[in-house]
């Protein structure tokens, strides 16, 4: 087994984080049977401003978009749609409509209207280098590796300088498995925007995975454009744990958690380093309950209490803790050989 947890790539949240994730009912192909604007007062003098805009004229499609465009910019996912939804039904022909209906569906995790709305785009735009550019992102989502680069294919060949389809393609060779041209792509992307700061914790993981000390360069440039981030450091601290550089490795995960408390994995990955190398098990054991305490159903930080416990010869709470386990996760193989071997010592 495998103490430490290893860094996993969210796809979907790297694609919207700007905004959040909101569950709303929404549909551009069901016809409303209004289309005359709600009553509004809002403190926002740009809604206001689109407010009375819709108001004056309910039938302008271009202003429920505006709108609609505005409500998604303040992260309100909800009242975006129902706007989006309203100039859909006034008019069908605006790329732009259904390139902000894919957004919202993308960020309601609604991959087969987002693929529709965005088919929609392209039937009235073929070349449209957003459109084109969501459908490799949104198959790069769903796990379609070779639909996604061909999509980013096509925008690269009307312009060979987008760096978030060239960070596509590096995501997706990263998936297939071809390290040496998702480590190309990564590097173009940087060349042309030397901020940018996913692509070189891409670069910093893949050298990483190689055991390649230039991942240390990446993750330190990488937190130079973005100081508050925990990821260069979570990063760099597993660099260090794989190479047995048990300080190095702790100052990093420290400055990760000052930074961001609530990661999870930075608490886990420290409570492996006292368990298993420095074997202080009251520190360990803290470790865990703060990882218990952020995701009460992380199967293996009940399994590493088990372990902790079983090491201190305890081995009542150590089967206990392998229990809860295999109640999480009821296919735990480690914990169902734990559980086994404490049997053959009771």
């Amino acid at each position: 087994m495998s103490y430490f947890s290893k860094n996993k790539f969210n796809i979907f949240l790297l694609f919207i984080g700007v905004f959040s994730l909101m569950i709303v009912s929404f549909s551009c192909q069901t016809k409303s049977k209004k289309t005359e604007p709600k009553e509004s007062v809002s403190s926002n003098p740009q809604q206001a401003i689109l407010d009375a805009k819709i108001k004056n004229n309910p039938t302008n499609a271009d202003a429920w978009y505006e709108r609609a465009v505005f409500f998604l910019d303040k992260k309100n996912v909800g009242k975006a749609a129902e706007d989006i939804n309203q100039a859909l039904e006034l008019d069908t022909t605006q790329a732009k409509y259904f390139l902000v209906a894919a957004d919202i569906h993308l960020i309601t995790n609604n991959s087969g209207k987002c693929k529709i709305a965005l088919e929609k785009c392209l039937q009235i735009e073929p070349n449209n280098l957003d459109a084109l550019s969501k459908m490799a992102e949104l198959y790069l989502f769903v796990g379609q590796n070779k639909t996604s680069l061909n999509y980013a294919g096509k925008v690269l060949e009307i312009d060979k300088n987008q760096k978030k389809v060239l960070f596509l393609i590096g995501m997706n060779q990263k998936e297939i498995g071809d390290t040496g041209k998702a480590i190309y792509a990564f590097q173009r992307a940087i060349e042309i925007d030397q901020n940018y700061f996913d692509a070189y914790i891409q670069l910093g993981i893949l050298y990483g995975q190689k055991k390649n000390p230039l991942c240390l360069e990446y993750y330190r440039t990488a937190s130079t454009i973005n100081p508050t981030s925990a990821e260069p450091y979570y990063n760099s601290g597993v660099y260090f744990q794989q190479k047995g550089k048990t300080k190095e490795a702790i100052n990093n995960y420290t400055k990760a958690t000052e930074l961001n408390p609530k990661f999870k994995n930075t608490w886990y990955n420290l409570g492996v380093i006292y368990l298993t190398t420095i074997n202080d098990y009251k520190v360990a054991l803290s470790y865990f309950n703060k990882v218990i305490e952020l995701d009460p159903n992380f199967e293996q930080a009940y399994y590493m209490k088990g372990l902790t416990y079983e090491r201190m010869n305890n081995l009542s709470s150590a089967e206990s803790f392998y229990t809860q386990a295999m109640q999480i996760k009821p296919d735990y193989e480690d914990a169902f050989e734990a559980l086994k071997r404490l049997k053959r010592s009771l």
